[in-house]
């Protein structure tokens, strides 16, 4: 089947009636091959058509149903929302416009563009014969003649500088282009049932070609494809659905594979010494990494997965990844109200010593602990007692957003737990701020009044002349010090006081939010029976307020029409919030729903969760 672009050449789509015509009669004669018995089988998928030796490998399963669950998504419906949907419609108009010469280059807008992908779609990376081997898939469909004119487009250019030729394999007909002055520039292409395969290697794509038309030899000549690679095996297994849902989405990488393959492929001695090293630093234990995306479950909108692959026992570096298990229910003065709380344990001393180990390996022993103790005394602390042995090992970050709103209303709350916090207040507080006026910036720790606790703050002030106004930019104000068994440090005041107003009872808590309550729900169903050593929660609403927020502001408008005079995507942006009033954040807010992540560890590896309520 020889492979043209007649008929596809002007720029001008087939009609909606003249498609279901051609498709017709295209049933019609190919009813009687399917039932043929020499016709090939169904066609390999992305997992099925790329090499076991993939490194990198990028897919989703089916454009059409990941197009169709992101609109039944709480986004989805937002974008759709009365209210909503004109300003949306303006937008996606105005980018339209902004691409309107892309249609000049490859022969569609980009409204065309987007809608070429009509099922699979996946990209590949490997080596072939110790050169680098880029794969890409994509399934258009009755998209095609929109794929075969900009494919027509991009040949007239590159006819400039490269050669054109054509070769069959088997029932395919191979396309290659061949840069004139670099002999290592080539793509070569094919296309069958409604799918374009395209690879940088004619080696490559001739194999992947016989590959695709169920050639795949015998005994050990027989090709073995990605799908019967035990590590991606492995890892794609991980990243299911917990009821057998089918991802949307999923990414699969060999880190250290990739390491070796380059190495390899270059030649380069000193490579044979790298290779050498990773041995020595455990990172070889690194099997794999991948991921997926779900959408559309019963329950939620979105799942995402992601699995590192460790070897056992962990060695070298692998060992300074040291979880542990232990209680991520919020602290009695963590407020309600937050953006986001994550908490963590974690065995700091075992992932110090893990440290220590392998640089004296490579230094000398007890190495790391003289550096150790010559940083202490330019700080003038004893960094092992004061601040390593002093981690209980649990450790959480809290955002919040200082109002009024500004581009970087977001402040972060660091928090870590201590063995014996009496000590740390009268013993490490002082010496910490006593380097701070060493420093000799004109920055003294200023103590914090009125508060429960021990608290003292830097004020920086606007050291800028000619810098941002505090109308649009806030300035930090950094707060740290001790509050019971916990070390706080922010870069503003405004979550230290929220943080001693909810331990004093006068804020409510995070504990006792429903919302919080029903995502730690969501994770003790999934977690099964396992403990988890880290937890994430998180209201997306807080983080797009500020921004939604500020562009309601007739301040700000101004300022990005002030900013749009040579900026056409500040522009048209400006001219859509000119003609048409954002509604109340309400609108908007109506279809976010808290999020939660957890992180789990096994024989396996560490497996990281998150997922997105469903809004009734």
């Amino acid at each position: 089947m020889k492979f043209s672009f007649g008929g596809m050449m002007n720029s001008h789509f087939v009609s909606q009636f003249g498609r279901r015509t051609v498709l017709a009669a295209t049933f019609a004669c190919a009813l009687p091959m399917a039932l043929a018995t020499s016709v090939w089988a169904e066609r390999p998928t992305a997992p099925q058509l790329f090499p076991a030796q993939t490194l990198v490998y990028v897919r989703v399963d089916d454009s059409r149903d990941m197009k169709e669950k992101m609109s039944a998504a709480s986004t989805g419906k937002m974008f759709n929302d009365p209210e909503l949907k004109p300003i949306v419609d303006e937008l996606y108009g105005s980018a339209v416009k902004l691409t309107a010469q892309m249609q000049d280059v490859i022969g569609v807008n980009l409204e065309e563009l987007l809608a070429i992908p009509n099922g699979e779609m996946a990209f590949g990376f490997y080596y072939n014969d110790k050169k680098p081997a880029v794969v890409a898939l994509l399934e258009a469909g009755d998209e095609l003649p929109a794929l075969e004119i900009i494919l027509s487009r991009a040949e007239e250019q590159a006819a400039n500088e490269a050669d054109r030729t054509e070769e069959k394999i088997g029932e395919l007909t191979l396309v290659t282009w061949k840069n004139r002055n670099r002999a290592n520039q080539e793509v070569t292409y094919f296309i069958d049932q409604g799918v374009f395969v395209a690879v940088n290697q004619p080696d490559a794509a001739r194999k992947l070609a016989e590959v695709w038309q169920g050639k795949t030899g015998e005994g050990k000549e027989k090709y073995k494809s990605l799908a019967e690679n035990r590590k991606f095996l492995t890892v794609m297994a991980q990243c299911v659905g917990s009821e057998g849902e089918r991802p949307q989405a999923s990414f699969y990488v060999d880190p250290i594979g990739i390491v070796k393959e380059s190495i390899n492929a270059s030649g380069n001695a000193g490579g044979t010494a790298v290779l050498a090293i990773l041995p020595a630093l455990g990172v070889d234990g690194i099997q794999s990494a991948g991921g997926s995306l779900i959408l559309g479950t019963q329950e939620f909108d979105s799942i995402i997965h992601a699995h590192l692959q460790l070897a056992s026992p962990r060695r070298g570096l692998l060992e300074v990844l040291r979880p542990k298990n232990g209680s991520t229910a919020p602290e009695e003065w963590v407020p309600a109200d937050v953006g986001s709380y994550m908490t963590l344990n974690w065995d700091v001393p075992k992932t110090m010593s893990a440290i220590a180990k392998i640089v004296d390996n490579f230094q000398g022993e007890d190495w790391f602990k003289g550096r150790m103790e010559d940083a202490g005394k330019q700080i003038e602390m004893n960094i092992q007692e004061d601040f390593i042995d002093q981690v209980a090992g649990r450790m959480t970050i809290v955002q919040g957003f200082v109002k009024p709103f500004r581009v970087n209303s977001g402040t972060n709350l660091f928090a870590v737990q201590l063995k014996d916090p009496a000590k740390f207040k009268e013993s490490v507080l002082p010496k910490i701020n006593a380097f701070i006026e060493k420093q000799g910036r004109g920055t003294v720790p200023t103590a914090k009044s009125g508060t429960t606790g021990t608290f003292y703050t830097l004020d920086f002030g606007n050291r800028r002349e000619n810098g941002p106004s505090p109308e649009v930019v806030r300035q930090p104000k950094i707060c740290y010090g001790v509050l019971e068994d916990y070390f706080f440090f922010s870069d503003d005041t405004y979550l230290i006081d929220e943080v001693i107003s909810a331990k004093e009872g006068r804020r409510d808590l995070l504990s006792d939010s429903e919302e919080y309550k029903l995502i730690s729900e969501k994770i003790k169903q999934q977690l099964r029976e396992k403990e988890s050593s880290v937890l994430m929660f998180q209201r997306p609403q807080e983080s797009l307020r500020v921004f939604y927020e500020m562009a309601r502001d007739p301040a700000n408008k101004q300022r990005l029409k002030d900013s749009s005079q040579n900026n056409p995507v500040f522009a048209a942006l400006s001219q859509v919030l000119d003609k048409h009033e954002l509604p109340p954040f309400s609108v908007v807010e109506k279809y976010l729903t808290p999020t939660g992540a957890f992180v789990t560890e096994d024989e396996s590896g560490l497996h990281y969760t998150a997922f997105s309520l469903k809004r009734e």
